[in-house]
């Protein structure tokens, strides 16, 4: 965007809002833990006291996704503020990360893993759980971005994209002002197309994604542009997460 244009020319603002914490290390990563759902209603409390208004609000198929939108709309409410219901949009659905995990990892080259432990990004390591740790969860990534794996029968990098612009198609097309809830993946492929990151920097953006973290994209005649990025103000620091 052409920060010399005037502001009305701004089309749609777009909230992208990462879901809360999900139960990593639990039988079904797929759920809000009690922190998650936290996060979510002090989301919904945050809108609130700012009398936000939206024109949609969207939010991906995963359950992680439609709770945490749930939450906030159902807080927000108790104070006076009416947010439209969400609207599931397949578009915002994660990546699969568990199956791409195992259709890539045995084609790359064994490494010493320096940072056994789940994925935390250095915060709130969840205690006695084992599974691959950022590094190691980089390096996958990085090599399904950069297609030097096959991927199988899971969505590839090109896919992947190519969803994630229908979304953001369907977001401009709309106009107003729309939050999504979705996922760190869907939000860093966004910021990928605002600043022209490759798909290496975009996947690495990701580890920073906190949970209920909001980043806001504006649309114009002239494209998308950034506008803030992980927005955590509506947080105490105890309460935020990466993972």
């Amino acid at each position: 965007m052409d920060p010399t244009r005037p502001h009305g020319l701004v089309t749609c603002q777009l909230l992208a809002v990462r879901h809360g914490q999900a139960s990593f290390g639990s039988g079904n990563y797929d759920q809000l833990s009690a922190l998650g759902v936290r996060q979510s209603a002090c989301l919904g409390a945050w809108w609130a006291s700012r009398s936000i208004r939206l024109d949609a609000l969207w939010c991906g198929p995963l359950k992680r996704q439609i709770d945490t939108a749930r939450h906030l709309v159902e807080v927000a409410a108790g104070l006076g503020c009416r947010l439209p219901p969400p609207t599931i949009v397949e578009e915002f659905r994660e990546l699969a990360m568990d199956p791409l995990m195992q259709q890539v990892l045995p084609q790359l080259e064994p490494m010493h893993d320096p940072e056994p432990g789940p994925v935390t990004a250095g915060h709130r390591r969840a205690p006695g759980l084992a599974a691959p740790s950022k590094i190691v969860v980089a390096r996958v990534l990085d090599a399904w971005a950069n297609g030097r794996v096959d991927v199988g029968s899971e969505e590839s990098f090109e896919h992947f994209e190519a969803r994630i612009r229908n979304g953001l198609a369907r977001v401009a097309a709309s106009g107003g002002q729309v939050a999504v809830v979705t996922s760190a993946g869907p939000i860093a492929m966004t910021t990928r197309r605002a600043l022209g990151l490759d798909g290496s920097q975009a996947m690495r953006l990701g580890f920073s994604i906190g949970n209920s973290a909001i980043s806001e994209f504006r649309f114009s005649p002239d494209g998308m542009s950034l506008h803030s990025f992980n927005s955590l103000g509506h947080l105490n620091q105890d309460e935020i997460t990466y993972i």
